[in-house]
């Protein structure tokens, strides 16, 4: 895995290893899964694009960055690439995951 810049808003964010899947993830959880929907939204990767600024304009929160990377398989958040397209499920299906 590619070191993360200092500078960057994931850099202090623990990764942990899944013994048991193999899964490499950002903070002292599981990684969330949910399938995908009909109404999810694909987002292409442009340059200049950031994970935090796609959940605010989603879900109106920054800080579920951490759920488009367990979503979409990110482990390394500078490798993704222009064009590579994100699944962003609707604002409704993730206050689901995250508010129960």
């Amino acid at each position: 895995m590619t070191l993360l810049s200092a500078t960057s808003p994931y850099a202090k964010e623990p990764r942990y290893w899944d013994g048991r899947t193999g899964a490499v993830f950002f903070g002292p959880r599981a990684p969330v899964r949910l399938p995908p929907a009909e109404d999810d939204i694909l987002h292409a990767w442009r340059e200049g694009d950031r994970l935090g600024l796609l959940a605010h304009e989603a879900w109106g929160d920054a800080k579920l960055w951490w759920l488009l990377c367990d979503l979409n398989d990110v482990v390394d958040l500078w490798t993704i690439e222009v064009g590579t397209v994100l699944r962003i499920p609707t604002r409704a299906r993730v206050e689901l995951i995250v508010f129960g």
